[in-house]
């Protein structure tokens, strides 16, 4: 049996069980084989599976009420039925969208895990942002790109996106970037931000669109002042993405040199 709810519907519908090894499953959700026995009594305790007599029908229907049926998982609407919403991954995606010529933000939406509304228009750079302080503040953050982060591109040519964090590693958020001349990462300088950009690069692996990781031209001094100290598991993570992201390896050593990290909003004034 691998669930009490297949155990106790069975003995319900009169069919044969393997007894031990249902005991055993309801004794793991904390059923004492003491506490089972007041209310069904199997009719043999030596064949591999027997009938099951239920003698306290009240008690039987309050405990097989405990283990509802399985919910099959198979999206977010599901899984949360199943009662771990989490358990899926929202099929869809949406970008918080900005640029300096917009008088507010927009949004790009995929509501089915193929299809984006509001393409960008032809020779855009993406410039994608980790957290929300740093899109909100979208001229700051364009000066910050185009002047401290080698971003050698036009102004009016750059869409600012915010990400949500891990959210823009999306899978089909790869159907979003692939549409823009580059993909630009100003992302928290720790190993979240890192495997953020190192996921965006994986989703975008065939295309030809290339991936950038942004930093300050002064990224040592900022590091030697920031107070966010690298914790050793951190430390063990960098180094692996240092063999898998030699683009950064530079970064990574002044990282774990320093032990110290920085999250995005540093760079604003």
């Amino acid at each position: 049996m691998k669930n009490p709810y297949e155990f106790l519907k069975a003995i319900e519908d009169g069919k044969p069980v393997p007894w031990k090894k249902g005991v055993s499953v309801l004794t793991k959700e904390g059923i004492k084989p003491g506490q089972l026995t007041t209310v069904i009594l199997p009719d043999s305790l030596y064949d591999d599976k027997t009938t099951v007599q239920i003698i306290d029908q009240d008690a039987f229907l309050r405990l097989k009420s405990r283990f509802p049926e399985p919910v099959a998982v198979s999206d977010r609407a599901t899984a949360s039925l199943a009662g771990d919403s989490h358990a899926k991954a929202v099929t869809g995606s949406m970008l918080t969208l900005d640029k300096s010529s917009w008088l507010e933000p927009r949004v790009a939406v995929c509501r089915n895990g193929l299809q984006w509304s509001a393409l960008p228009e032809p020779h855009e750079h993406l410039l994608l942002v980790e957290n929300l302080e740093n899109f909100l503040r979208v001229e700051e953050t364009l000066s910050l790109a185009i002047e401290r982060c080698g971003l050698d591109e036009k102004r009016d040519q750059i869409t600012l996106a915010f990400g949500s964090g891990n959210a823009a590693a999306k899978a089909c958020n790869a159907l979003f970037y692939q549409h823009f001349d580059s993909v630009n990462c100003l992302f928290d300088v720790d190993a979240g931000g890192i495997q953020i950009y190192q996921n965006i690069k994986k989703l975008l692996a065939d295309s030809t669109v290339p991936v950038r990781f942004l930093v300050p031209e002064n990224v040592s001094s900022l590091l030697e002042q920031s107070r966010r100290k690298l914790p050793d598991d951190e430390r063990q993570k960098l180094k692996a993405f240092s063999e898998e992201n030699p683009e950064l390896r530079s970064l990574i050593a002044i990282m774990r040199q320093s032990h110290r990290k920085l999250e995005q909003e540093t760079y604003l004034d």
